[in-house]
């Protein structure tokens, strides 16, 4: 009678039924007290009334009347007291499923069991003495056990050696939230047909065993949250079916090692929160397998991000937050497709936020707070649809904030801290940008003449190039209609913003590495036209345009397109 929406108590007659053999009850909304005449059924060898609201004692025969019992299941109920003693009696028992209820004390001694699953998790058993775990040693005798959950209980006392002699066919150990301190045994690694070891949040301490690397089917493993000290064992590398591990908040010490880019099934990895040190291991950095979470944050690894980086392409959490790294973000980092929160605040990077960023839409989260990067804010971000967190404060930007996309927001965005910036929404509470006549370092265009003209473009730094578009055929050019493109059009920086829907991503025709062209609508001349961007981030990019002017001054063909004019400018006017 399993998952239905029964309600109310267990009818007595049910106890009337001296030769049931199995009832499952379980994922009802039954409630009350289970009653005696169903714990006095003698044949029944299945009892499963998990997913209920029952709740009282369990009678202390429990055990002791009914000798073909195989399967009892009361988990996630209501049930207090202590287990009972007579469980020790239990011969035939092979599952025992107690777990997230709210049971006491000690658990009894499970010697003469052969149980295959005992999972006690979730309870309130064990008084925090150092003897909680002994019954451990009780369960040596199982060579049936796959199955062992005692987390999360107030377990004390350390491990007993005792663990490595349970069976080898044990598969899943868990011994989370605790108070279980010590450390763990070299020789768990005697369990060798291990899938699921998760050991966090305890007070365990010491170092990890080498013998850890003798866990080689091993799939999920976890040690967050507890003292371990001293280095990551480079054994870790022979778990090659790891999927996910979990180090974060003990204090480990050293350096990633590399081996540990053996373990190609890796989805998940974090060493949050220790005190680990030295680079980060391209091998590791570059796992393409790492699909949910990658995180290296509050440490003290130093140099760069690896450009293996870019391997990354279905992970969907980095973070590398909090520690020394330096040098500029690299530009690999754009083919993390996948990336839906990106964490790199409180390091050292400088220089620009690539372009290659651009490719990254489906973020949600992005910090690249107090670093020392610098340049513009990139306008890309403002197209960025789903974010709903951006930190860019305490670095060295400069420039217009834009307005467009989460810039519109300041509860989600935040620019604080660099003094360089201007404009924006005014809750940025940043100044007006007012367009200055700065020297050349700092011009982010210049004024060209005409293609056509033979003397040389004296042009220093390159910013807007205004290119026809489209372009009707004509016969030859007479020399009036040379000497009409000497009449080069001014436009502003306005006219060409406007002209190109505040240079909206939508109007993005390409981008290459010294700057990027918009399609554009001048109402004036009711032309069609491409913007030509220049970055002078970039170095070489004025070079690439004074080449790009030498070489169309000396070519005519029909399908390229002429420069009209060109525009310099810092701020809109």
């Amino acid at each position: 009678m399993a998952t239905n929406n029964f309600v109310g108590n267990i009818p007595d007659a049910i106890g009337q039924l001296k030769k049931l053999n199995f009832l499952i009850l379980t994922e009802n909304n039954l409630s009350g007290s289970i009653p005696s005449s169903i714990f006095n059924l003698s044949a029944i060898t299945l009892l499963d009334v998990g997913l209920n609201n029952f709740e009282g004692f369990l009678p202390a025969d429990l055990f002791t009347s009914r000798p073909n019992l195989q399967f009892l299941s009361l988990a996630v109920n209501q049930f207090t007291g202590p287990p009972p003693n007579s469980i020790s009696n239990a011969s035939n028992l092979g599952s025992l499923v107690l777990q997230q209820n709210y049971l006491t004390g000690k658990v009894p001694s499970l010697e003469i069991l052969n149980i295959r699953d005992l999972l006690i998790g979730l309870n309130s058993l064990g008084n925090g003495e150092v003897d909680d775990l002994r019954f451990l040693c009780s369960l040596t005798n199982a060579s049936n056990l796959k199955r062992l959950n005692i987390g999360s209980n107030n377990f004390g006392g350390s491990l007993p050696k005792c663990i490595c002699n349970l069976s080898s066919n044990l598969e899943m150990f868990y011994l989370y939230e605790n108070h279980i301190s010590g450390s763990i045994p070299a020789s768990i690694g005697n369990l060798v047909n291990l899938l699921l070891l998760i050991v966090e949040n305890n007070n365990l301490s010491g170092m990890i065993p080498q013998a850890i690397g003798n866990l080689q089917n091993v799939v999920i493993m976890s040690f967050s949250g507890n003292k371990f000290f001293g280095p990551i064992p480079s054994s870790l590398g022979n778990l090659t079916r790891l999927s996910r591990l979990y180090f974060s908040n003990n204090d480990l010490q050293g350096a990633i090692p590399p081996s540990l880019g053996n373990c190609t099934s890796l989805q998940a990895l974090q060493f949050f929160a220790n005190n680990l040190s030295g680079t980060l291991p391209p091998q590791v950095i570059g796992l393409s397998s790492l699909s949910i979470y990658a995180g290296f944050a509050k440490n003290y690894f130093t140099g760069s991000l690896p450009t293996e980086v870019g391997n990354l392409k279905a992970l969907g959490i980095l973070d590398v937050s909090d520690n020394l790294l330096s040098g500029e973000i690299p530009k690999s980092l754009g083919s993390c497709t996948s990336l839906e929160y990106l964490n790199m605040n409180g390091n050292r990077f400088e220089g620009s936020i690539p372009f290659s960023l651009s490719s990254l839409r489906g973020l949600q989260k992005l910090d690249f707070s107090h670093n020392n990067l610098s340049g513009q804010i990139p306008e890309f971000l403002a197209s960025f649809k789903s974010l709903v967190s951006l930190n860019l404060s305490f670095n060295d930007f400069e420039g217009i904030v834009p307005t467009d996309g989460v810039f519109k927001n300041a509860r989600i965005t935040s620019v604080m801290g660099n003094s360089k910036l201007c404009g924006g929404i005014s809750e940025f509470q940043l100044p007006v940008c007012h367009l200055k006549r700065s020297n050349k370092r700092i011009l982010k265009a210049i004024i060209a003449t005409i293609v056509g003209l033979s003397g040389a473009i004296s042009v220093f730094l390159s910013f807007l190039v205004l290119l026809r578009f489209k372009k009707k055929r004509q016969g030859p050019a007479s020399s009036n209609s040379e000497n009409s493109l000497l009449k080069v059009p001014h436009l502003s920086y306005n006219d060409l913003h406007k002209a190109t829907d505040g240079f909206l991503s939508a109007n993005l025709i390409g981008s290459g590495s010294f700057g990027s062209v918009y399609k554009g609508f001048l109402k004036e001349g009711k032309q069609t036209v491409a913007v030509k961007v220049l970055n002078l981030q970039y170095h070489g990019a004025a070079n690439s345009f004074m080449a790009e002017c030498e070489a169309l001054r000396n070519i005519r063909h029909r399908n390229l397109v002429k420069i009209i004019t060109a525009c310099s400018g810092q701020s809109r006017q």
